[in-house]
Parts: structure tokens; C-alpha cells; sequence
């Protein structure tokens, strides 16, 4: 989620009074645990069809409540998709209704003739070109729930990436295609040689905004050097991956995160929060998708094929980033275009309008994106 507040006052408080509506009994401030100092929550729900622990951090405390809060809710819609108003295998349906192929999402290990398998349908929006239409898509691609047994599920590639939520449709819509072209970036990225890797490491003594050299200052000064890689794959769109590492108790830990933004310095705030989220996330060891090995495995002393001591050389200055746009309607409207400039020009989305919260939650699903993890 955001760093910065996305949300009224009224609608704010709305949420934290209203948490136990969709599953969360408690937060806990796990800020301490960690002396770097990032303010990082987790919101607690113990009836949770998957993960049961959302985390969420910010610039303050309150920040970060809302933070985990919002992925708390976001993580309960998927829980819990919109009722399947269409029943039937795409090929005995396609004739009389509007049906996305489902042979697009089928990234899965297991291989079946998808065209023919039954499937449940939800209503979704199709944008393409700036056109719209409402179409039918396979229900399974927007449910994680993973607290029963379904053979539909080895179907598709099914994660909970793409995801926003906000107090408008186009906050969370812009959220939600920013994720996803984060997650795109660092997956394309991970293909490349570690040759070609290293090419595009930053020099962070580059990195001049103040609230960036805040909190490298901050990892530095506790023992933990940070890098960064520009991983970006649409133009005008800065993508980073990030790693902190150090260390200790005999051997090298490395924490990562990405993140993507119209701007460098919010893509990369992005990127280095969600690493120290990250290394604030295996500490506690809280999460459900926490596994003994993660903490058996250490990290060798080479990023990228490349040796610690050899650091980048790009200018954080050279990054092309597209100035001027915030996530409202004209931000949304010059993101799809530049996802569109760069060949993807037919986007999906699920709109969910929570009333009872103030608030909308967006999934975005793009053909032609892909992500390196299941569920």
C-alpha cells in the first residue's frame, strides 16, 4: 500500500472501526522488532480463507495501520469474489455471451483443454484501446481462497498480484496496474544473464530526495547495505528492485522488494520499504507463507552474478519517469496509454465498490503480463 495518505479522515476512521466486518481482530505494531525503524503493522484475521496476516507499513504509525488495514481488505475480497452469475465450458457459452478466453490465464503446470471444462463466470470490464466492454471471466482467477479443495483451481495461474484498493475506482484501478507492472518487471528481469543484470545497477550515492537518503542513511547506520536495480519494462514507468543485506551470526541476510510509480523517487520509496517490510515480515515470523527454510538459507555474498563489492554505476537521474500525474482519472488514463504505447492494450478489471467502507478494490488482469509465483 501507500505510503502517503490515500484516504479521508472520515473514511479512515470508518475502516478502524469497522476492521472486525471483514476479519480482522487486532493489529500489531511490529515496528520494534527491527532498528531500522520503518513503522510496519500487521492486521490479524483469524478466519481467513488463506494468508491470516496482511502487513502494511508507512512513514507513520498511522500510516501503516491503514496500510495493513487496506491489505486486510483487499486480501478479503479475494477471499470472497463476486457470485458466479454464468455456469458452462467457454465453448458451449462463447456464442451467446461475451466471454474472455480463459487460455489466457492457463499458466499452469497442469494442461487440460480449458475450452471445454466447466467453469463458473463473473461480470468484469474489458478496456481496450479506451474502449469498454462487459465481459464474463472465469471466477477462479480472481479467488484465492485456499480453505477448500477445488480441482477448477490447477486450471490457472492464480495469485493475489494486481491488486489495489482507494477512495476512488481510479486510486485503486492505478494501484492495482502498478503492482501488476512491478511484479511483469521482476519477473522479465530475473530472466535476464547476470551480465546484462549488472548493467542496470544504481549508483545510490545518486539518489538526492530526501526522504529516500532517509532511510538508506537509516540502513546504513544500522549495518545493512542497500542496492538497487532499474528493472523497469514500460516506458515512463520507473520499476526498481531493491535488497538490503548485512552480516550476522556467521553469514549474509538479503531482504528484497520492488515497487513501480509514475515518479523514480515513489517507485523506489515503493522498492525499499517493502524490503525492510520484508525483513520486518521474517523476524516476526508471523506470516503463514513463512517456512522454516527461510530461515536455514543464507544469502551469498553475489547479487545478480555479480560480487558485492563491485557497485553500480547508473545515475538514479537517468531513469525516464512521467511527471505531472497523480492516481486519479487523467493518471489513469496516461497509464493504460503507456501500457498500450508498449503493446499491451487490452486490460481487465474487477471493480468492487465496499459502501459500507468508503472505499473501492480493483483487480487487474493484463494478457501478456507475467508473474514468477503461484497463488
Amino acid at each position: 500500500m501507500e505510503l502517503i495518505t490515500i484516504l479521508s479522515q472520515p473514511c479512515l476512521t470508518k475502516l478502524l472501526e469497522q476492521r472486525q466486518t471483514f476479519g480482522v481482530t487486532r493489529l500489531a505494531d511490529l515496528t520494534r522488532l527491527d532498528p531500522i525503524g520503518l513503522p510496519v503493522f500487521s492486521a490479524i484475521r483469524p478466519q481467513a480463507k488463506h494468508l491470516s496476516v496482511a502487513l502494511g507499513k508507512g512513514q507513520t504509525a498511522e500510516q501503516a495501520k491503514l496500510s495493513a488495514l487496506m491489505e486486510a481488505v483487499e486480501s478479503d475480497c479475494l477471499e470472497n469474489p463476486p457470485k458466479a452469475l454464468l455456469h458452462g465450458a467457454y465453448n458451449a457459452l462463447k456464442d451467446e455471451h461475451a466471454l474472455v478466453d480463459p487460455a489466457l490465464f492457463c499458466q499452469s503446470a497442469f494442461l487440460c483443454n480449458i475450452h471445454d471444462q466447466p467453469l463458473a463466470w463473473v461480470l468484469a470490464e474489458r478496456l481496450h484501446r479506451k474502449n469498454t466492454q462487459a465481459l464474463f471471466v472465469p471466477q477462479n482467477v480472481f479467488d484465492i481462497d485456499s480453505s477448500v479443495e477445488r480441482s477448477d483451481f490447477s486450471y490457472f495461474h492464480i495469485s493475489s498480484n494486481g491488486m489495489g484498493g482507494g477512495e476512488t475506482r481510479y486510486f485503486a484501478a492505478c494501484h492495482a496496474m502498478f503492482e501488476a507492472i512491478e511484479r511483469h518487471a521482476l519477473t522479465a528481469w530475473n530472466a535476464r544473464l547476470p551480465k546484462l543484470q549488472r548493467q542496470y545497477e544504481l549508483d545510490i550515492s545518486t539518489i538526492d530526495d530526501p526522504a529516500l537518503c532517509h532511510w538508506i542513511n537509516r540502513c546504513a547506520s544500522k549495518g545493512f547495505q542497500v542496492r538497487v536495480w532499474d528493472i523497469h519494462c514500460i516506458a515512463g514507468v520507473p520499476s526498481f528492485y531493491c535488497t538490503i543485506s548485512s552480516e550476522g551470526l556467521g553469514r549474509q541476510d538479503c531482504f528484497s522488494g520492488s515497487g513501480a510509480s509514475f515518479t523514480r523517487n515513489h517507485a523506489l520509496m515503493r522498492s525499499l520499504t517493502e524490503a525492510i517490510q520484508a525483513k520486518v515480515a521474517i523476524t516476526s515470523g508471523s506470516r503463514d507463507d513463512i517456512f522454516p527454510h527461510y530461515y536455514q538459507k543464507g544469502f551469498q555474498a553475489v547479487q545478480g552474478g555479480q560480487a558485492v563489492s563491485q557497485l553500480g554505476t547508473l545515475s538514479f537521474q537517468s531513469i525516464e519517469e512521467t511527471q505531472g500525474f497523480s492516481q486519479d482519472e487523467a493518471g489513469f488514463s496516461e497509464l493504460t496509454t503507456l501500457l498500450s504505447k508498449a503493446g499491451f492494450d487490452e486490460l481487465i478489471f474487477m471493480n468492487r465498490q465496499l459502501d459500507a467502507l468508503g472505499i473501492w478494490v480493483v483487480s487487474v488482469l493484463i494478457p501478456g503480463f507475467v508473474f514468477g509465483s503461484q497463488r
